[in-house]
């Protein structure tokens, strides 16, 4: 990157363009592209960030049949029944407004944010478990690190595959991610405030890459561009460990990012944020 320019370096998250990916979750926010064989390795699910929005988790599970970790500190069970509620009037005004594809979409939408609502509440079933906490490289009473985390499946067998989306806390954690990369077949990142955390950012991809490649990249543009620039303030990278470099293949030309058929904007209303490689 040129001195001065704002930002980060495109170069240095140029995807490998693999054939086998395959998009899990929602249309728009909520879904990442990953892997095909991510889904058939994969014993468990890390998911740090949960959110409201499980839809990942959920077909990520169906499919690969993972025990799924769940962590989230910032939601609770009352805020996913609030915004059941409010999908479920949306649901019956558009079914009045006499749209109902768009009202089915709520209303599914309002039946999904009860369920999680229970699994949260919960915090434990036969599919997977819920952890209260913010993860962090601190401890303490609202703070869990990842191998608090992972527990007695850090098995450093390339048997978990790794979701974070934790709001700008994800620079915080990477060195432990990084110390037991054994562990994950593959990762699903959001890296957020790209336009003051650049420098962290490049030295967190910079030493992903050791152990593993990026295979897709998106744009979030929910956050808008850097100012002064066309770089996302938001990024999506999905890695692949190195290991597994020989069970895909190689695309001979690189796609448009985002990738037709793949990819969707995180919101519906906005235009796809176009990243240049």
């Amino acid at each position: 990157m040129r001195r001065g320019a704002p930002g980060y370096d495109l170069a240095l998250i140029r995807p490998l363009p693999i054939r086998e990916l395959v998009r899990v979750g929602d249309r728009n926010d909520g879904g990442y592209v990953i892997p095909r064989v991510c889904l058939a390795l994969t014993t468990t699910l890390v998911s740090l960030g949960l959110g409201h929005n499980w839809s990942f988790d959920d077909e990520f599970a169906t499919t690969s049949h993972a025990y799924v970790i769940g962590v989230d500190g910032s939601v609770t069970t009352w805020s996913f029944l609030r915004r059941s509620l409010q999908k479920f009037r949306h649901g019956v005004g558009y079914l009045f407004t006499l749209h109902p594809r768009t009202a089915r979409e709520r209303l599914v939408r309002a039946m999904h944010l009860v369920r999680w609502a229970r699994r949260f509440h919960a915090g434990t079933d036969a599919h997977g478990r819920i952890l209260r906490r913010l993860v962090s490289s601190r401890t303490g009473d609202d703070y869990i690190t990842v191998a608090g985390v992972l527990g007695d499946r850090d098995r450093r067998d390339g048997s978990l595959f790794l979701k974070m989306d934790i709001e700008g806390s994800e620079y915080d954690v990477l060195p432990d991610i990084l110390e037991r990369a054994a562990s994950f077949n593959g990762l699903a990142i959001e890296f957020h405030d790209l336009d003051t955390k650049g420098e962290a950012f490049s030295n967190g991809v910079r030493a992903l890459l050791k152990a593993f490649v990026i295979v897709h990249a998106h744009g979030n543009n929910n956050a808008g561009v850097i100012a002064g620039s066309t770089l996302p303030r938001t990024l999506e990278l999905t890695f692949l460990h190195r290991m597994l470099l020989d069970q895909v293949t190689v695309r001979s030309t690189m796609p448009d990012y985002p990738v037709a058929g793949l990819d969707a904007p995180n919101n519906a209303k906005r235009a796809e944020l176009p990243l240049s490689f």
